[in-house]
């Protein structure tokens, strides 16, 4: 784990990884949490690892409270950037 919630790692974390996302608000939304303007930070991100990807499931993603930790769908940014930039 990180030892700061502001900075990136130089290890696999998630907050190096290709899935995650940040989530912002919108001032439409009901709760608190969610709710203001669309380029304010809600405090919350998004893993947009499909873990379901094999089968017909509905696609899905992982509320996290901290852009800091680790799972087994790890893909690092940059890895994803090349890839993107090959097509």
């Amino acid at each position: 784990m990180c030892s700061t919630n502001t900075e990136r790692c130089d290890r696999e974390c998630c907050c190096n990884c290709a899935n995650q996302i940040q989530l912002l608000k919108h001032p439409l939304n009901e709760s608190e949490v969610f709710k203001g303007g669309i380029n304010e930070d809600s405090g919350f991100y998004l893993c947009t690892a499909d873990m379901n990807a094999d089968s017909n499931a509905n696609r899905s993603g992982y509320v996290l409270e901290s852009r800091h930790g680790m799972c087994e769908m790890f893909e690092p940014i940059m890895k994803k950037i090349r890839i993107q930039t090959q097509v």
